[in-house]
């Protein structure tokens, strides 16, 4: 059954936003660029998008499903509006979609090896800063 395994949180002072949770709930985030940080328990993860051109306005809930295409074909099918298609990101490839109320947003994520998403990231050296791509290699 898919499930919510990422809330991806807008975090415009990413420096702040990460000392804050630190601070407050014992959080270690690992960074994935510079506007890009998450916390990777395998469980439930929290993620802070810095770049305010990617982050979303509210917290985002990522729901995790084995095939991505078929989670897409089958939110459309079931009167869900795709609002960005598939792309990449640290964790993998992932879609945005809104359901037939409008107002709730959510995105499905494939699933990915956790033994890939600890890994410690590699060198930013002519990537996009906040990591997209890197285990676009891997799918």
């Amino acid at each position: 059954m898919a499930r919510i395994n990422f809330i991806e949180l807008p975090a415009a002072d990413i420096r702040a936003a990460k000392s804050f949770y630190a601070q407050a709930f014992g959080w270690a985030l690992t960074d994935y660029g510079p506007t890009y940080s998450c916390t990777v328990t395998g469980d439930i993860d929290v993620e802070l998008q810095g770049n305010t051109a990617e982050a979303p306005r509210a917290p985002l809930a990522v729901i995790a499903v084995d095939d991505l295409e078929a989670a897409l074909a089958a939110v459309e099918k079931a009167g869900g509006i795709i609002t960005r298609p598939i792309f990449g990101f640290p964790g993998g490839r992932r879609f945005q979609f809104r359901d037939p109320n409008g107002k709730r947003t959510g995105r499905l994520e494939k699933r990915i090896r956790l033994s890939d998403w600890l890994r410690p990231p590699r060198p930013l050296r002519g990537r996009r800063p906040h990591g997209l791509g890197r285990l676009r290699d891997q799918q």
